[in-house]
C-alpha cells in the first residue's frame, strides 16, 4: 500500500510539473508564433521558431535528465556530426517516452540542433492543447494513416522543408505504433503468415512512409541515422521494457538495479547510397528490423546490458540548459501573471 502510495503521489507531481512548468511556456510560445506567422518572413520566421523550440526542447531534456540525477544514457556506434540534415529512424520500444532518447542524442550534436528537429506523428496529437498547437506552428508532420491523402500531404510538407533555411532532422518510428503486448502479438502473426522474420523485440515496419521520407527528401537531407533503441533499470511497466507515462521523469529502478539507463545504438548512412528500386528499399527496410532484433536480443540476453561499444554521454552544459530552463521560467511567470491580472479583471 505505501509503494502505490509513494507512486501515486511521484505521479501527481509530476504531472503537476509539466501542468504547471511545460504548458504555460508552450502557450507563451504559441502566441509569440501566432503573431510572427502572418509578418514575418518565411525564412525570418524559421529562424524564430526554431530558436524557441530549441530552447523549449533543451529545457524539457535538462527536466528529464536533470543532468544524469538517477539516469544515465549511453551511445555506441556512428558519431552523429552537428548541424547535418537527416532522417532519423528508431524502433519503438515504450508506450510512451521513445523520443526523450533521442532529444537527448540530437541534444549532444550542438546547442542548436534541436531546433531543426521534427517528429512523424499522428494527425490527432495536433488537437492536444498547447502541444498540438505549437507543433503545428513550428511545422511538424501529421499523418492521418490513410495513405491516399497523406502521400500527397507528405510530398508537399517535405518540399516547404527544402525551401526552410534550418538543418533538419525528421525523426519517424517505422513501425507506426507504440508498442504493446496486442501489437506485438499481431506482428507476430503478420509475420508468421507472410513467412517473414518473427520479431520478439520489435514490430513489423510499415514501409510507405518511410519510402516516401527517403525520396521527399533528396536533395533536403543528405544522410539517415538508423537508431536502435534499448531501456534498462526503469521500474517495469506492462509488457514493456521502456519509461512509461511518468517513470521517465521519477526514475523509478525496477528491482535490482541501482540507476535508469537509456541506450542507443547509431548507424550513419548516405542517403544517396540507398537503392533506388522501391522493392529492394523495402527489402533493406526489412532487413535492418531483423538486425535490430538482433542486436536487442544480445542486449537484453547479456549481463552488462550494453550494447558494443557504448559510451555514457556527459550531462548537458550548464551554458545550454541554464539560459534556456530560464527563458522557460520567464515564460511561465509571464503567463501566470496574465492570468492573474485577468482573474483580478473577471472578479
Amino acid at each position: 500500500m505505501g509503494i502505490m502510495l509513494s507512486r501515486f503521489l511521484k505521479s501527481a507531481l509530476v504531472l503537476a510539473v509539466i501542468l504547471g512548468g511545460v504548458l504555460p511556456p508552450l502557450m507563451v510560445i504559441g502566441i509569440l508564433l501566432s503573431v510572427c506567422l502572418p509578418v514575418l518572413p518565411t525564412k525570418t520566421y524559421n529562424k524564430v521558431a526554431a530558436f524557441l523550440q530549441n530552447q523549449f526542447l533543451l529545457a524539457f531534456v535538462w527536466l528529464y535528465e536533470r543532468n544524469h540525477s538517477g539516469l544515465n544514457i549511453y551511445v555506441s556506434g556512428d558519431k552523429i556530426p552537428p548541424n547535418e540534415s537527416a532522417l532519423i529512424i528508431s524502433n519503438h520500444v515504450a508506450s510512451h517516452g521513445d523520443w526523450a532518447p533521442i532529444y537527448s542524442l540530437v541534444a549532444r550534436e550542438s546547442s542548436t540542433s534541436l531546433g531543426g528537429f521534427k517528429v512523424v506523428i499522428k494527425d490527432i496529437v495536433k488537437w492536444l492543447p498547447g502541444f498540438g498547437w505549437c507543433m503545428w506552428l513550428l511545422n511538424w508532420p501529421f499523418l492521418k494513416r490513410n495513405w491516399a491523402g497523406d502521400k500527397a500531404y507528405l510530398e508537399k510538407k517535405l518540399k516547404s522543408y527544402a525551401k526552410d533555411d534550418v538543418p533538419l532532422q525528421l525523426l519517424i518510428f517505422p513501425e507506426g505504433t507504440r508498442f504493446t503486448k496486442k501489437k506485438h502479438a499481431a506482428a507476430v502473426a503478420y509475420a508468421k503468415e507472410r513467412k517473414l522474420h518473427v520479431p520478439v523485440h520489435t514490430m513489423i515496419p510499415r514501409y510507405k512512409g518511410f519510402q516516401a521520407l527517403v525520396r521527399g527528401l533528396d536533395g533536403v537531407a543528405t544522410h539517415i541515422y538508423d537508431v536502435t533503441l534499448a531501456y534498462n533499470g526503469f521500474h517495469d511497466q506492462k509488457y514493456e521494457k521502456g519509461t512509461g507515462y511518468f517513470n521517465l521523469y521519477t526514475h523509478e529502478v525496477s528491482e535490482g538495479n541501482e540507476i535508469c539507463e537509456m541506450h542507443m545504438h547509431v548507424r550513419r548512412l548516405k542517403l544517396a547510397d540507398l537503392p533506388e528500386d522501391d522493392a529492394k528499399l523495402k527489402e533493406l527496410l526489412f532487413k535492418w528490423f531483423e538486425k535490430k532484433d538482433a542486436m536487442l536480443h544480445s542486449f537484453y540476453s547479456s549481463k552488462n546490458k550494453r550494447f558494443e561499444g557504448a559510451k555514457k554521454i556527459a550531462p548537458l552544459p550548464a551554458s545550454q540548459w541554464i539560459p534556456a530552463l530560464s527563458l522557460m521560467i520567464a515564460m511561465s511567470s509571464l503567463c501566470g501573471h496574465v492570468f492573474m491580472i485577468g482573474m483580478h479583471s473577471w472578479w
